[in-house]
């Protein structure tokens, strides 16, 4: 799991700073706007970006303040940060990580920000025990709360990737109820599945997998589905069917444990009808063939004719509630 987290190359995906504004670029305005002097407007503008939404978290969010006028007055400084910005963006993730380290050792006011980015990178290249080094001390919160909670945010997926899964699930949960914007909220989700897999947290473990589910990659949602049936297979009977009732009708808790209950059912009416419930959510996810328009379904589909009926009943039965597994 942690080999296929760290295979998302968090860095490879550029951040987004404002709708339709292109990627990378919220620091070069705020380097435009030092250079020109703020209007009115531009003012409330960086006050929004500043403050943000309260029940949102952006783990990317660029913070502007003195390092803009800092990048302005110096063209070598802004020229390395635009190098190293977009060798980044580009996935070009060594160069970026060695332009962060040089931009980080100045050690002047750009060098949280710098220690975050380099941060990104390493944990792009795999290397979470370098990524947790460097954003440990800043987690700590003595500085600028933004630089903090990132900080804090990246130290969880570095923790996650190197297996410590109950401290990494108490350092990122509390960033599951905010909302997480960006190519993130996928590696968060991922994060919290795989430290609730460890921990034995079955029902945990679905609901961020079900979370994860719709960003993730054909191999990633190939993962999901082995460990879900997995979860399913161990939890125990009260609590299968507890987690049946309470979880909606068309998440993933309900495709993998529509199996299990149906073989459990002794009717064989009532396993269809189990079956028949469950299908949409099993398609959604995988466990079955979806049926297009024109009747086809994928070649892959497996059909089976069962004597339901006469003296061969007991073992179709028993075939098709292993079927429905």
């Amino acid at each position: 799991m942690h080999s296929r987290l760290a295979s998302r190359k968090l860095g490879r995906r550029p951040h987004q700073a404002a709708p339709g504004e292109p990627p990378a670029r919220a620091f070069e305005w705020g380097v435009g706007l030092a250079r020109r002097g703020p209007s009115r407007g531009s003012l409330l503008l960086v006050g929004v970006l500043l403050c943000g939404c309260p029940s949102r978290f952006d783990p990317r969010a660029e913070t502007l303040g003195s390092l803009g006028a800092a990048r302005a007055a110096d063209p070598s400084l802004d020229a390395a940060w635009r190098d190293a910005r977009a060798r980044f963006d580009r996935g070009e993730l060594e160069g970026a990580r060695d332009g962060f380290a040089r931009l980080r050792e100045r050690g002047d006011e750009g060098a949280p920000a710098a220690t975050l980015w380099e941060a990104r990178a390493a944990l792009a290249l795999g290397d979470p025990g370098a990524a947790r080094q460097l954003v440990e001390p800043l987690a700590a919160g003595a500085g600028e709360p933004r630089i903090a909670g990132q900080a804090r945010f990246l130290l969880g997926l570095s923790l996650a990737r190197l297996g410590e899964a109950e401290r990494a699930r108490a350092t990122l949960l509390p960033f599951a109820g905010q909302g997480v914007v960006g190519p993130d909220a996928a590696d968060l989700d991922a994060s919290l599945a795989s430290a609730a897999l460890a921990l034995g947290d079955g029902a945990g473990a679905l609901r961020a997998m079900e979370r994860f589910y719709p960003a993730a990659s054909p191999a990633e949602r190939a993962w999901v589905r082995a460990e879900s049936i997995k979860v399913a297979a161990a939890l125990p009977e009260a609590e299968a069917r507890s987690l049946w009732n309470g979880e909606a009708a068309g998440g993933l808790a309900r495709a993998v444990l529509g199996g299990r209950l149906a073989a459990a059912v002794a009717d064989p009416a009532g396993a269809r009808s189990i079956a028949s419930e469950t299908r949409a959510a099993r398609e959604r996810y995988g466990f079955e063939p979806v049926v297009d328009a024109a009747g086809k379904i994928s070649p892959r589909a497996l059909g089976l004719i069962l004597p339901l009926s006469g003296k061969s009943r007991l073992v179709g039965e028993r075939a098709l509630r292993g079927a429905l597994l």
